[in-house]
């Protein structure tokens, strides 16, 4: 049985004509309706793919109906060695689920769950050279949207994780108003220590890891202390997004070897609003990445081969949070009074002239406010401009300048929006604190 959603049906089926992957060209007749769908892209991950299948899926979907689309892929630059370990999990797959992967996107019944797998690592089937997580994403979300709007999906969440994750059991149970563009849920970066005198003795990579999360909520609370409309996570394995909402920024970035998941959120805010989740925790199994050259997995090596060399692990100086505030109250004042001579003296107070200068501000402010007939528009149309990346951008050329980064810990205890915390304890400790912080603010 299908079902029609015909207020979706002009922005999807645009999207779906134009500018959606081929796949969704090969799907295989369905003949059951599902309640929820779930996208996974898999790549060198054989033990937790499985773990997730076999464990993890069974427990979270539980009575619902629900479709898992896996991408399992590699590019023609892959070493060989990942391709061995993508075939190896498809083989796995064709015995446990008499699955037949002749065609690129095949259907079989697994566990209390189906699966779709699109096969992008077979031979002929590699991605180009450089293609990587964000086409992968793309092509899973995409073949998500053509069901959703063949009738074939109930939910308008399209949730996308990775295989390296254990979902909460209420995963599929978060669903808030159609007035919100994605939801971004609560993640914690799952470290399996081991005990020694009493102390939890990390591996390298494994404190980098820890340090690497320090970092991200010490970002999202910079962002919510100076007022920014960006103030979310960008973690991949940890969002949904809505189906009408996706086909409207053209989905995910698909040239991205990293990162897909910080352009798909930044469009996604312009949009619509970001649910911040704090029911359903994900937890993200610590592991190595030689696929991406930034995230998770490139920051983790970059910090281990900092901790190797006795190195300090360097973070953004709070400071430069005072400014991204300061500029976004300029703004609002900007907005406000639609005039530039109420905003000349506070230029100067911040200290925002050189930032005006390097990007053009003024010349930002003149066009925005030409294309704006009242205030709320206006401030519409700036906050656009000053998005996630170019926020990060400007903090960025701060720390170039006249804001240099500075030592984790020294970061944290100068930092307005940081509680004051005892750094002598653990990482372990300091990192909970943090996460434990992040979600009493969302209550």
């Amino acid at each position: 049985m299908k079902i029609n959603y015909p207020m979706c049906k002009n922005v999807i089926e645009k999207y779906l004509l134009n500018y959606a992957e081929n796949e969704i060209n090969h799907l295989p007749e369905l003949t059951n309706q599902y309640d929820e769908v779930i996208s996974i892209p898999c790549y060198n991950e054989f033990t937790e793919i499985i773990d997730l299948l076999e464990t993890n899926l069974p427990r979270v979907i539980n009575n619902k109906k629900v479709l898992v689309i896996l991408n399992v892929n590699a590019s023609l630059d892959s070493k060989n060695e990942f391709i061995e370990t993508n075939l190896k999990f498809i083989e796995y797959l064709k015995a446990k689920s008499h699955l037949d992967n002749k065609d690129i996107i095949s259907f079989s019944k697994f566990n209390n769950y189906d699966i779709l797998l699109i096969d992008r690592t077979s031979e002929n089937r590699l991605f180009d050279k450089k293609s990587g997580v964000g086409l992968a994403r793309k092509i899973g979300a995409d073949v998500a949207l053509k069901l959703f709007n063949q009738g074939y999906i109930k939910s308008n969440w399209i949730r996308t994780t990775d295989a390296d994750v254990i979902l909460s059991d209420n995963y599929l149970d978060i669903s808030p108003d159609k007035k919100f563009s994605a939801i971004t849920y609560t993640f914690y970066h799952k470290i399996i220590g081991s005990l020694e005198k009493g102390l939890i003795q990390y591996a390298p990579t494994e404190t980098a890891l820890t340090l690497y999360e320090i970092y991200l909520r010490y970002y999202y609370f910079g962002l919510i202390y100076a007022n920014s409309n960006y103030s979310f996570h960008t973690v991949g394995s940890s969002m949904a997004i809505s189906a009408n909402h996706y086909a409207q920024v053209r989905g995910f970035p698909s040239k991205r070897e990293a990162a897909e998941d910080f352009y798909m959120l930044n469009k996604l805010a312009k949009v619509g609003k970001i649910y911040k989740d704090k029911e359903s925790v994900i937890n993200i199994k610590c592991r190595d990445s030689e696929r991406v050259p930034f995230g998770t997995g490139a920051s983790m090596a970059k910090i281990t081969n900092m901790l190797n060399l006795q190195q300090e692990y360097l973070i953004y100086n709070p400071i430069v949070f005072d400014y991204i505030k300061n500029i976004n109250k300029v703004f609002n004042i900007f907005a406000e009074n639609m005039t530039f001579e109420s905003i000349e003296s506070l230029v100067i107070e911040y200290d925002l002239k050189n930032i005006f200068e390097e990007f053009k501000i003024i010349e930002v402010l003149e066009n925005s406010l030409k294309m704006s007939k009242d205030s709320k528009n206006l401030l519409r149309h700036i906050n656009t401009w000053f998005d996630a990346f170019k926020t990060l951008k400007v903090i960025n050329y701060l720390s170039r300048n006249n804001q240099k980064m500075c030592v984790w810990s020294e970061a944290l205890s100068k930092a307005p929006f940081i509680p004051k915390m005892d750094l002598t304890k653990s990482l372990f400790e300091i990192k909970n604190e943090l996460f434990n912080l992040e979600v009493k603010l969302t209550e």
